[in-house]
């Protein structure tokens, strides 16, 4: 069993479970989620005493999302003939 759960102090925000079983109790599950539970926050604790809140403004060097518009005319020429830029 691989199972990884997510998630705030609030609660999981992300759960992922794999099996070779045909499946498990639910005695198992609800003794693993509550495990996580205990584990997650204690990571979320010993984070907080490092950074307890979000930094006031992103890093220069954080990755940033950047949208531009294509006229659908034009698509073609960023693509290029059979998806020659795409492919590099």
């Amino acid at each position: 069993m691989d199972c990884k759960i997510a998630g705030t102090e609030k609660g999981i925000t992300g759960f992922q479970l794999d099996l070779k079983l045909p499946g498990i109790s639910h005695s198992l599950m609800s003794e693993t989620v509550e495990k996580a539970r205990v584990a997650r926050l204690h990571v979320l604790a010993e984070m907080a005493k490092t950074l307890a809140a979000p930094r006031p403004e992103i890093s220069k060097y954080a990755p940033r999302i950047q949208t531009v518009k294509i006229n659908p005319d034009k698509i073609g020429l960023l693509i290029g003939p059979g998806g020659k830029n795409i492919k590099k």
